[in-house]
């Protein structure tokens, strides 16, 4: 994925080199919003059997809100891949999003131990895609004001 995204990248850049930054429209939205829902439910009913197939158990078995939350977090993580392979604005905040319910999944909150190492991860993940979303916004009132 990360090789064909690279590949893509690449074939539309501007004259300084600087990524052609596009935002969702509507039915791009639609289009997300069903990539989303259809691997959650793939990944909900997946990830556990695969867990199970090979360690014989599944960490979130008996709590079915932090199954859910893996299996959105899996999925939204294979959208972002795909969005931001194309160069959308809205990587970032499905980025933020995602770390987020990361954040809430590790955090204690859901009946589960507390795994500092993995908050921490994601607080850096967020403070990281935030900057990001920032310079993308800035990015794209430049390359509007060219046009």
């Amino acid at each position: 994925m990360r090789i064909l995204g690279l590949f893509l990248w690449n074939r539309h850049l501007d004259k300084n080199h600087t990524a052609i930054v596009k935002y969702l429209k509507i039915k791009g939205w639609l289009v997300a919003i069903s990539i989303i829902a259809s691997l959650f439910i793939f990944f909900f009913v997946e990830i556990a059997f695969i867990s199970k197939l090979i360690t014989g158990s599944y960490y979130f078995e008996n709590n079915i809100i932090a199954r859910c939350m893996e299996a959105i977090a899996s999925a939204m993580a294979v959208t972002i891949h795909l969005i931001a392979t194309n160069r959308y604005l809205e990587q970032w905040a499905l980025r933020i999003l995602n770390s987020i319910n990361q954040i809430i999944l590790f955090s204690g909150v859901m009946g589960l131990d507390l795994n500092a190492n993995a908050i921490f991860m994601w607080s850096i993940i967020i403070c990281v895609s935030i900057s990001a979303l920032i310079s993308w916004i800035q990015i794209m009132n430049l390359q509007n004001k060219d046009f």
